[in-house]
């Protein structure tokens, strides 16, 4: 099974272009690991919904005289996805900016 996976989604990669609608190359790597794989649950914290009630909380609490926005560069938010033997550990790191 291994290697049909790495078939299919080196197939899918070598039609990956600059123009491809990311969507649907998700889509078709999810239907080739299998929607309920260990890759795909990893895949699915890769989404801001994740930290979005976090960070509203901390801000309504922490920082409301404090008036900030989305940076919105490269580097504004950063998703690292570190695997450890048994578990993978999805870190978002997201950076904001002063309106001051």
């Amino acid at each position: 099974r291994e290697d049909q996976v790495r078939g299919e989604l080196a197939a899918i990669r070598s039609q990956v272009t600059d123009s491809s609608d990311l969507q649907l190359v998700v889509r078709d790597i999810i239907q080739s690991v299998g929607p309920e794989s260990k890759a795909v649950r990893v895949l699915k914290t890769i989404h801001q919904n994740v930290v979005l009630q976090s960070t509203v909380e901390l801000k309504s609490k922490l920082t409301m005289k404090y008036h900030t926005k989305d940076v919105r560069t490269p580097d504004g938010w950063r998703i690292t996805v570190t695997l450890h033997k048994g578990f993978a550990q999805v870190r978002h790191t997201r950076r904001e900016q002063s309106l001051d």
